[in-house]
């Protein structure tokens, strides 16, 4: 609900990446004041992160565009179904087969 309240303002796509940029800006100063000496990260690594984090951007970029063109509930149900709408677009679109989970 906060969310809706700030899209009247944001694009979508700002409010996500204004959210990102103070969580990033956080991580970055505890991992350099903290951490960098202990933890050493793969540069594989850091470029499937790096993948992932677009998709999740992605998401949340249409998240917040229907939080704003639709209303609140329509999204959420529409989230809800979405491991059922990712599983049958495997099958139609990458051939896997669907079975019952053992």
């Amino acid at each position: 609900m906060f969310a809706k309240k700030l899209l009247e303002v944001y694009d979508p796509f700002s409010f996500y990446f204004i959210r990102c940029g103070l969580c990033a800006v956080i991580f970055i100063f505890l991992y350099s004041k903290f951490a960098r000496e202990k933890f050493r990260i793969p540069k594989t690594t850091i470029i499937l992160i790096m993948i992932t984090n677009i998709a999740v951007i992605i998401r949340y970029v249409f998240m917040y565009w229907s939080y704003q063109s639709w209303r609140l509930v329509h999204t959420s149900l529409l989230m809800c179904f979405a491991p059922a709408i990712i599983l049958v677009g495997s099958f139609f679109f990458l051939g896997e087969k669907m079975q019952a989970k053992k």
